[in-house]
């Protein structure tokens, strides 16, 4: 049984994702034990909070995306038990997650990175 855990959101609107197998662990049945107390029919719906994490739990046949703050009591300790065993791997967001992606500047010459000022000095300010 795999469990895995899916942050997105924040500021930069990275995903970060850690998968266990439960059994390849050396406690499978205090790993199973934690899983069948999640209250996995009783996550409350949350409003949206920009800049804060959203985590994705799945551990078929169940699934639960939770708002960072509703990570608590058991929700958190398997949270935090997958992210001790499990190495986290980098996504970008999926266009549905976190911010819309940066346009480049139409007036761009190519030499700057999207999303972030020309580099250069500044224009100069007329007179008054």
């Amino acid at each position: 049984m795999d469990v895995e855990v899916v942050r997105s959101g924040g500021i930069a609107g990275l995903r970060l994702s850690w998968t266990v197998n439960v059994d390849d662990q050396p406690d499978p049945e205090e790993w199973v034990l934690l899983i069948e107390r999640l209250p996995w029919s009783e996550t409350p719906p949350a409003p949206p909070e920009p800049d804060r994490y959203t985590y994705r739990i799945r551990c078929e046949p169940h699934e639960a995306t939770l708002a960072e703050r509703q990570v608590t009591g058991p929700w958190r300790d398997l949270v935090d038990r997958v992210r001790d065993v499990a190495e986290p791997e980098r996504a970008a967001a999926r266009p549905s997650e976190g911010r819309p992606p940066a346009t480049p500047d139409p007036s761009s010459t190519g030499s700057e990175q999207p999303g972030l000022p020309p580099s250069g000095p500044p224009p100069p300010v007329p007179p008054d």
